[in-house]
């Protein structure tokens, strides 16, 4: 048995209470390396503790050029993490955007405001990836409930397909320790554009048909899948989502409206657990 005098007991407490609050300020100037959800990669719950990831009343969101679902190989986007939680005004966050079949880096990220956000990297399974998270003086929002951070991201100059942006995000209470904050985590992926409308491809699996602006689709799955059907503008722009729900396997057949849409040249689009495919169509 040990006996522990007071002496010792308010040592002990002193060194347990600041561990926790060094903990808390160690990353009010840099968010935890490699901290975004991303594959292998742990969330700000690893430090931060009370709740689970996402399980708060608020919310990480990325938005990228208005949400834009397709990337022009060396443009240039905007891209915005949101952290939101009422009555909150401390939040932080971690952003990266990797290959989604490699989770390599993908494009490059240029600070819009270097106050507050930063760059800086981390290895994950042998491989530096770069993330942009918030700087000392970017943790506090001149909003009560939420707080907004802008970077460029510009999309990789080769096709890389699916690239998949990764965040993370805290919602603190204030009280200088890790306990009580709220903790979220989002992803959001865009895939390349054709480089030319001949690019667009569609396999024998799906097959479209468009009259008088009335779209026919018919389709065949192997196995139940979520389902995305969409149509956007040879930039990438999401002009509408028609379908994203599952489906079942075997033959599936739909009929679209598209009247209300300014005839030109656009791309529909059909992602499935293992196909993503594009189809150029004429309205």
């Amino acid at each position: 048995m040990y006996l522990f005098n007071k002496k010792t007991v308010l040592t002990l407490s002193l060194l347990l209470g600041f561990g926790s609050f060094y903990v808390a300020l160690s990353h009010k100037d840099k968010p935890d390396d490699s901290a975004t959800g991303a594959p292998g990669e742990i969330t700000c719950n690893n430090c931060h503790t009370g709740a689970k990831v996402n399980e708060g009343t608020g919310s990480i969101a990325i938005n990228i050029d208005n949400g834009i679902t397709g990337y022009e190989l060396g443009k240039t986007y905007t891209v915005s993490v949101t952290v939101a939680q009422a009555s909150l005004s401390t939040f932080g966050f971690e952003i990266v955007a990797l290959q989604k079949s490699s989770g390599k880096n993908a494009g490059n990220f240029t600070l819009k405001d270097t106050k507050n956000s930063q760059r800086f990297t981390a290895a994950v399974s042998g491989q530096n990836r770069v993330y942009v998270g918030h700087t000392l003086s970017g943790i506090k929002s001149d909003n009560v409930g939420s707080r907004v951070w802008e970077i460029d991201w510009t999309a990789p100059s080769e096709d890389m397909g699916e690239v998949t942006f990764y965040t993370a995000g805290i919602a603190a209470n204030g009280t200088g320790n890790r306990f009580g904050d709220f903790v979220y985590s989002s992803s959001t992926s865009i895939s390349p554009i054709p480089t030319s409308l001949e690019d667009a491809n569609l396999n024998s699996d799906w097959n479209v048909v468009v009259k008088d602006k009335i779209l026919d689709i018919s389709y065949q799955l192997p196995s139940s899948s979520l389902v995305n059907i969409s149509l956007v503008d040879t930039k990438g722009n999401l002009i509408q989502s028609f379908k994203n729900e599952a489906a079942e396997s075997g033959s599936n057949s739909a009929r679209y409206d598209l009247s209300q849409i300014t005839s030109g040249a656009y791309l529909l689009r059909f992602t499935t657990k293992n196909k993503n495919l594009t189809k150029k169509i004429i309205l």
